[in-house]
């Protein structure tokens, strides 16, 4: 996979417990570089408020599924 190893490890780790990870790196491989830098504060590595609010909108659709999904049980 040509995902980074964090990456790996984390899906690895959920497919081990029999949870579906919500994919939100292909959306952000698909921002323009310059778009990407400007969703981290300042560390590089920890999403501001733009950041969080396209990742809700990124995993949304999903969780709100799934929520749905466990209700109906």
């Amino acid at each position: 996979s040509g995902k980074p190893l964090p990456h790996r490890a984390l899906d690895d780790f959920l497919a081990r417990q029999g949870i579906t990870p919500i994919e939100v790196l292909p959306a952000m491989e698909k921002l323009p570089r310059q778009q990407l830098e400007t969703l981290y504060i300042r560390d590089r590595i920890h999403l501001n408020a733009e950041g969080h609010r396209l990742f809700a909108e990124w995993t949304g659709p999903a969780l709100w599924a799934w929520i749905g999904h466990r209700a109906e049980r």
